[in-house]
Formats: structure tokens, C-alpha cells, sequence
């Protein structure tokens, strides 16, 4: 039982202090979504391309995923197996522009371009939906997933037998 004179109910400091860290962060969210401002991960690619690089991803029966140096319409280049349970930053990046391909109804025959920037930026580009990724906005190791990926030279003999046994699923 509570004691003679005691008021039960809840801070009205606390109510009001709610109220307004809603109705602010309301009031932002709306302004981000009407004023067009792009995400911050999401660039326009200002700076110029000091080098860049075309690439393909393909899921294979085991679950790796084959990153292939695009080289022209008929010969693309083996560069990196990343096996399951591996580089999941660069496999859930991946997964979600081929989701907005998908989404689009765009095949996945052109490749995603990888480029570093004059400015040390390093950016993803998918030119089909016009998406930019600043991989630099996810930190430097997620960064560096991709960065290796520029200069990586093609599989050797054993990867490429490897590669050579397992079925492929369309790249």
C-alpha cells in the first residue's frame, strides 16, 4: 500500500523528453527521404578513375563464389574462389546488387566495375542500375575485401582445375 499523499504515475520530465527525441528524429527522417539525399555509402563518382576493373560474380554448386575479371563478351578470367562461410561483407554486398538487378528485371551479363579513385576512394559501380558504392564508408577491412580484388592476378593451374570440376551456375 502506498504511503498517504504519494502520486503514481510516471516522470512528466521523461514523457515530454521522449516526445520530442521522436518527433525530431521524425521530423529528419522525413526531410532525408523528400529532399533526394542520397545514402551516404551510395556516392556520385566525382573524382577521376585513376585505375579500374570489370568484374563477375558466379555462385558454383558448392557454394563458392567465382570472381571473374571481365575481359570481353567471350573470355572472362577466373581471379578468386571465396569459399562459403567466407568474406561475408563482400558476398552481402554483392548479393543485394544482383538483388537490385533482379529487382529491375536486368540480367547479370554486364559487370560490376570496381575502381579507385584519384582521391584513394575505392568505389563499386553497377553501371546497369546506376548504384555507386564508397567502400571506404564500411570501414578499411571491408574495404579491403574488394581492393584485392583489383589487382588479383588469374588462378593458377591447380585453382583453375579445381575450378574446372565443379558446375557452375550462370554467372
Amino acid at each position: 500500500m502506498a504511503p498517504p499523499g504519494y502520486k503514481d504515475s510516471f516522470p512528466r520530465g521523461a514523457l515530454i523528453g521522449a516526445a520530442i527525441l521522436l518527433g525530431s528524429t521524425l521530423l529528419f527522417v522525413a526531410y532525408m527521404r523528400l529532399s533526394d539525399t542520397p545514402p551516404a555509402a551510395q556516392i556520385e563518382v566525382a573524382g577521376d578513375v585513376a585505375t579500374s576493373r570489370a568484374l563477375k560474380f558466379a555462385d558454383d554448386a558448392q557454394g563458392n563464389v567465382i570472381v571473374y575479371h571481365a575481359v570481353n563478351d567471350s573470355a572472362d578470367t577466373p581471379i578468386a574462389i571465396l569459399p562459403p562461410g567466407s568474406n561475408g561483407f563482400l558476398r552481402s554486398v554483392m548479393r543485394g546488387l544482383v538483388q537490385a538487378r533482379r529487382f529491375d528485371d536486368i540480367g547479370r551479363a554486364t559487370p560490376f566495375t570496381l575502381a579507385r579513385l584519384t582521391d584513394g576512394r575505392l568505389v563499386l559501380i553497377d553501371p546497369t542500375t546506376d548504384r555507386r558504392i564508397d567502400l571506404r564508408a564500411f570501414g578499411q577491412t571491408n574495404e579491403n575485401a574488394f581492393a584485392r580484388l583489383l589487382k588479383a592476378p588469374p588462378l593458377d593451374e591447380e585453382q583453375r582445375a579445381t575450378l574446372a570440376q565443379h558446375s557452375h551456375k550462370s554467372p
